[in-house]
């Protein structure tokens, strides 16, 4: 198999260059491959040739099925061969259309007594062969097969490859299948902000000069084929284009670039500043410069590429068409505005990377050595899957969003870092959070986290901060652990280490996770029975906050306590609802259950709080965070145990059950 244009060491090339040698009296072979091929792919057409035949080994038919036809079945490859009739090679023919556009596995199969095709490590097609002594004798006399992607004077289809083999019959295809996934580059829709999006999904963006624009954002992530953020130390760059044939957009007459790109608060040439990928992905801030208005009112597109990789198709992403607009041109408010979607990535067949958080209300715990003062600070509760706001207690200006961006962090401690950091999402913060880790000092991320703590007017702020060190180097340890170097791993695999992580974090040895707990966790994870990198790091980004915060003096207790059960284990607010409304009707006024919410992750201000849902006097439910400050003295000089704390509460009066046998919803 040729080398030509190859990525690196990363084993992409050229379809054309693809070509197998069928060794000796190889009579049984399993034939693996990645292949990309571009949506203008002809049909019919040839994937792969028999030199030896003229019959197509590998072809796609008018209906986009692959058909697969080896004529090594019937005949030994020789030097004055004329080729077999069509009629007399049998073949197997898929049962569902090839895709296009994106990366596809590609298994052949070949047995002296059944053929198969294989399409993303699932058999798609098959043919039993009868047995033939002549057939058997043919086979055994053959000395060797060629099978290339170019025949005997027919063009090749234009194309890419990656890991192509050929696997004795006794490896299957299905785990080469799994092993080195190729990669695609994709935009994150999610992440995209400040544009507006029109009626046809073409975004309109406000450009020109440098009072009239606009900055918007977006992330680009670089995943494998099975939708896995993938490390590499890769990066990509931002470039504009025409919409239409993708062509560079031309500077202006003043030779300014077209598109610039934010970096720690100064504009750059989108092409003389790429962005590093970190752990999959990187964000982008931008501004175009060029207006729709100067180009014949062509719309463009954004085109995001690895550096030195521009032709490679599936290391490319294009937003969707671009109306660059001077605010004075529409002075119409748009009535569609692009928010933050739940989930999605734009370009190819990517999947979906959900996010958590909520904000809610506050139940403050206030602690001395001489009294117990409480207060409750009633705030609307709002449990959405998807929720980027800050925590309750921030003001109402962190959601600015035209200063929300992924800074080139130098100094943890400076204005600007922590200023963008208060008024950016639980994205922004997230990627603030991951680069810093990678080269900080335990002291420096606790002093940015007294500083965010203080400006933001968030106590909350300081211990997402100051465990997101160890949190991530924990979970990559544990990760690593749990995959062995495997990109998924079977859930009921990963069940006993996920447990052994969290009894080791918590410190308490006397309580193990319940089935009902690792339920929920992989409820968290996405629920597949297979679990990716990205499916745990969702779940660890919620039971590491959880785990840290029974770990903590006086919830350590509450959590080891099994008589009464002061907090029951993991359990949605739904679920506490109907055990407080049971069957019989409402229970007493004051009966209340602790539970951790199911909506808040790290780095979320609030994420591994606990939260007291309550009968109230009226007899309707209500859910409140009780909020300890960690870092004072106080807390752990009170004489009082957090128990009678809670009971001193004047809404708080006796501790509720919940079990699963009460749960029918």
């Amino acid at each position: 198999m040729g080398s030509e244009e190859t990525l690196d060491n990363l084993g992409y090339s050229l379809l054309k260059d693809l070509r197998f040698e069928i060794g000796e009296n190889q009579t049984c072979f399993n034939l693996c491959f990645w292949v990309f091929l571009p949506s203008s792919t002809p049909v019919p057409s040839t994937i792969l040739h028999q030199l030896h035949s003229k019959n197509p080994f590998l072809a796609l038919k008018e209906d986009k099925r692959l058909v697969l036809s080896p004529s090594v079945l019937l005949q030994k490859e020789s030097s004055d061969s004329e080729g077999i009739s069509s009629a007399k090679v049998p073949c197997a023919v898929s049962d569902v259309e090839f895709p296009l556009a994106r990366w596809a596995h590609i298994g052949c199969q070949v047995f002296n007594n059944v053929i198969r095709i294989y399409l993303d490590g699932k058999v798609v097609g098959e043919r039993h062969l009868d047995s033939s002594t002549d057939r058997q004798a043919d086979l055994e006399s053959f000395t060797k097969v060629t099978i290339s992607a170019v025949g005997n004077g027919l063009k090749c289809l234009d194309g890419y490859v990656h890991n192509a083999v050929v696997l004795p019959s006794s490896t299957s295809i299905e785990g080469h299948h799994v092993k080195d996934p190729p990669m695609c580059l994709c935009i994150d829709s999610s992440s995209v902000s400040d544009i507006e999006l029109e009626g046809d999904g073409i975004w309109k963006v406000f450009g020109g000069k440098a009072s009239c624009r606009k900055m918007f954002s977006s992330d680009v992530l670089l995943l494998n084929a099975f939708g896995e953020l993938v490390d590499k130390e890769l990066e990509v760059v931002a470039s504009l284009t025409y919409a239409d044939n993708r062509a560079p957009v031309e500077k202006s007459k003043d030779d300014d670039a077209p598109l610039l790109t934010t970096c720690n608060g100064l504009e750059f040439p989108s092409d003389d500043k790429p962005r590093k990928l970190l752990r999959g992905r990187a964000s982008f801030q931008l501004n175009v410069c060029r207006l729709s208005s100067e180009c014949d009112n062509k719309m463009f597109s954004i085109k995001f590429h690895l550096q030195k990789r521009r032709n490679f198709p599936f290391f490319e992403a294009f937003t969707p068409p671009i109306r660059c607009i001077l605010k004075t041109c529409d002075t119409k408010i748009s009535t569609i505005t692009w928010k933050k979607l739940p989930s999605g990535f734009h370009l190819f067949n990517g999947s979906s990377l959900p996010h958590y958080g909520v904000g809610h209300s506050e139940l403050q715990l206030q602690q001395n050595p001489n009294a117990v003062g409480t207060s409750l600070e009633s705030i609307q509760e709002n449990y959405g899957e998807i929720d980027n706001s800050g925590s309750d207690s921030e003001s109402v200006g962190a959601r600015i969003s035209e200063l929300k961006s992924i800074p080139c962090i130098r100094d943890l401690t400076s204005d600007l870092t922590i200023f963008r950091y208060c008024l950016g999402g639980l994205s922004e913060r997230s990627l603030m959070l991951k680069e810093t880790s990678l080269y900080s000092s335990e002291q420096e991320m606790a002093e940015m986290a007294e500083k965010i703590s203080f400006f933001s007017g968030c106590s909350h702020h300081r211990q997402q901060i100051m465990i997101a060190k160890i949190l991530l180097e924990e979970g990559e340890r544990a990760w690593n652990l749990i995959s062995r170097n495997s990109h998924r791993v079977q859930w009921d695999n990963v069940v006993f280490e996920i447990e052994e992580q969290f009894m080791r974090i918590t410190g308490c040895s006397t309580r193990s996770l319940t089935q009902q707990d690792l339920n929920f966790l992989r409820r968290i994870s996405g629920g597949h029975e297979y679990l990716t990198k990205d499916n745990f790091d969702k779940m660890w980004r919620w039971l590491y906050p959880v785990a840290f915060t029974i770990s903590r003096q006086g919830i350590n207790t509450l959590w080891a306590t099994m008589s009464p059960k002061w907090i029951e284990g993991f359990f949605t607010k739904e679920e506490v609802e109907y055990a407080l409304q049971s069957p019989v009707g409402i229970q007493e006024p004051g009966t209340f259950i602790l539970r951790f919410p199911t909506t808040r992750s790290w780095p979320h201000p609030d994420a591994g709080s606990l939260i007291a849902s309550y009968v109230g006097s009226d007899f309707s439910l209500h859910h409140k965070q009780l909020s300890l400050d960690y870092s004072s003295d106080i807390f752990y000089s009170s004489e009082k145990p957090l128990q009678e704390l809670l009971l001193s509460e004047p809404e708080l009066s006796r501790v509720g059950r919940i079990s699963r046998s009460d749960l029918t919803v």
